[in-house]
């Protein structure tokens, strides 16, 4: 029997409930329901099998007409919201083989936080005051065939961030939230903050994977209308895979403009990860064609997983140079999770051979329980990498998360330390999964603070979310301060769900 039966087929069975599953369990998933084949094309649909109506129904047309002409990626994101509404009999005769019901890690554990895993800066001084702000690409939905998308920005001051204001609304012009990778950068080195978004085009004719890059730039007191700025389809690359992309920026060539660097993912072949490293350098008005910069392939590491690589960037070994950072999921062996620390370090044409700044050896440390952002914490020069880590729920069924610190010194990493604990706080309760975090200095002294924004659920019929900063403090971090709450804001709902912030 196929997978993801429709609304009347459902009625006949009684589901099991589950709500999340790793990237490989969905894979097994597949191999059983399809052989693996995410092109499947029959009564039933694509790797996972879905029902025509189950697609339209659970919002697959968001992504493609069909399940088939969808990426795995986007059929996955539909096979967790089938999951959630019709339990693990959606996939009758293979959930038990797969291991669906055992398996609670969500697949894209960082897709909430808008980042696919990579916790580059979604925050930057847009307005050139001095001071960071933070910018949040917002989910209207989708109306009438349009997909509208909103840009927001909440403002740094003196005394924290502001109450958002929306600087661009797509309106009747269809942009697909669910299609953007936001980065932030000042690509055309004027001294303000500029977004960009790696936009999924879907596949073009003859089967090519089509991706285009758009930048908004900033004027100083909002954004000009976005640019496309590269295009795959025009590019000697031809095809580009969005689902297969991490982006982060930084000036990785030193000419005081910021580029783009995308982690690659060109799968898996045997028992060896392949994944590449490629740059987009900024010219001024645009962007280069991208350039290969390292390939797994012809490395010593050989094997390198694209999906157990969180990303983020800083100056790790004082030299002035932008590094990428990379927190890299090791599995887990003996009831330990391994994970390690690793730094691609920038020469300034590109990247030298990854390097392992860090390790947790024999001391258990879970990498999908991980959201890495980095700053110079403790004012040195060196950037460090804070890690809001989830600690589950404690014995009286309160959240609780812990916020560790990895001091950098300029040749690797310290053992990270706690910084805040969620138990030893007068909050007590502290939801990781509620989290998007970032990093700036909003208040414009030179300390940067981690600011999270926090879903409250829904609040007296209207969607709740709040806006927390962790100040700096010395080689540490203060407790959470609340500079925004959208239930006391004119905005009144705000969907934590549809924001996409670093």
């Amino acid at each position: 029997m196929a997978a993801a039966v429709s609304g009347l087929a459902l009625a006949l069975v009684s589901p099991t409930q589950a709500h999340a599953a790793s990237v490989t369990t969905w894979e097994k998933l597949a191999q059983c329901e399809s052989s693996g084949n995410w092109a499947y094309q029959g009564r039933y649909h694509g790797g996972l099998q879905f029902d025509p109506n189950t697609w339209v129904e659970y919002g697959g047309t968001e992504y493609a007409p069909y399940a088939y002409q969808a990426t795995k990626e986007q059929q996955i994101r539909i096979g967790e919201k089938v999951l959630a509404g019709q339990g693990l009999n959606a996939w009758p005769n293979c959930w038990w083989k797969a291991g669906l019901a055992d398996d609670h890690q969500p697949p894209f554990p960082d897709v909430s936080a808008g980042q696919e895993d990579s916790a580059d800066r979604t925050e930057g001084d847009f307005d050139g005051d001095g001071r960071d702000d933070v910018a949040v690409l917002y989910d209207y939905g989708r109306e009438g065939g349009v997909s509208r998308t909103g840009l927001w920005i909440f403002s740094g001051s003196r005394t924290g961030l502001t109450s958002p204001k929306k600087v661009w609304d797509s309106g009747s012009d269809s942009w697909n939230w669910a299609s953007s990778k936001l980065t932030v950068g000042d690509f055309n080195g004027d001294g303000k903050a500029d977004i960009g978004v790696l936009y999924d085009m879907g596949t073009a004719e003859g089967g090519r994977n089509r991706t285009k890059l758009f930048t908004f730039t900033s004027n100083g007191h909002g954004f000009n209308a976005p640019v496309k700025v590269w295009d795959s389809q025009d590019d000697p690359v031809r095809s580009w895979n969005w689902s297969a992309s991490k982006p982060v920026t930084g000036d990785f060539n030193h000419d005081g403009k910021a580029d783009l660097a995308v982690l690659y993912d060109y799968g898996r072949t045997g028992e060896v990860n392949r994944t590449g490293l490629w740059t987009f350098s900024s010219n001024g008005s645009g962007f280069n064609s991208p350039r290969l910069v390292w390939d797994s392939a012809t490395d010593a590491v050989k094997s390198w997983s694209w999906t157990g690589s969180k990303l983020t960037v800083g100056d790790f070994n004082l030299d002035a140079q932008p590094d990428i950072g990379v927190l890299y999921d090791n599995g887990r062996t003996d009831g330990v999770s391994h994970t390690a620390l690793w730094a691609f370090t920038g020469n300034g044409s590109g990247f030298d051979s990854p390097k392992q700044l860090w390790t947790s050896g024999r001391e258990s440390w879970s990498w999908s329980a991980s959201k890495p952002v980095s700053d110079d914490f403790d004012n040195d020069g060196t950037t460090d990498i804070a890690v809001m880590y989830d600690m589950g729920r404690t014995e009286d069924g309160r959240n609780r998360t812990k916020l560790f610190l990895f001091l950098g010194n300029g040749r690797g990493y310290e053992a990270p330390f706690k910084a805040w604990d969620s138990q030893d706080d007068p909050l007590r309760s502290w939801n990781w999964s509620a989290s998007k975090p970032v990093v700036g200095d909003f208040t414009g002294i030179g300390l940067p603070e981690v600011g999270v924004l926090y879903d409250y659920g829904v609040t007296d019929g209207a969607n709740r979310t709040g806006l927390w900063t962790f100040p700096s403090a010395g080689r540490g971090l203060a407790g959470p301060k609340q500079l925004w709450d959208s239930k006391d804001d004119a905005v009144k709902s705000w969907r934590w769900g549809a924001s996409k912030a670093g």
